[in-house]
């Protein structure tokens, strides 16, 4: 029961949180050069770090097939 009070918590809290962050007036929203950048390298480096997680998985399933399929020729 403490899970859906947290969730629902949550919920309601990030809901807040959007509609706060869309009345704020236009000029109050300028995002400069600087942080554009820094988003973009953060958002590049999630993406390389999920690849490089994906291979690393992959080569792990790989590894153990091949184990397993030695195991069954012996």
């Amino acid at each position: 029961m403490k899970f859906v009070e947290a969730t629902v918590f949550t919920t309601v809290a990030l809901i807040v949180a959007l509609f706060a962050g869309s009345m704020t007036p236009a000029h109050a929203s300028y995002i400069d050069p600087g942080t554009t950048s820094y988003l973009f390298q953060m958002a590049v480096a999630g993406v390389f770090g999920l690849l490089y997680t994906a291979r690393q998985i992959f080569r792990r399933l790989a590894t153990r097939r091949m184990e397993q399929e030695t195991k069954k020729t012996e």
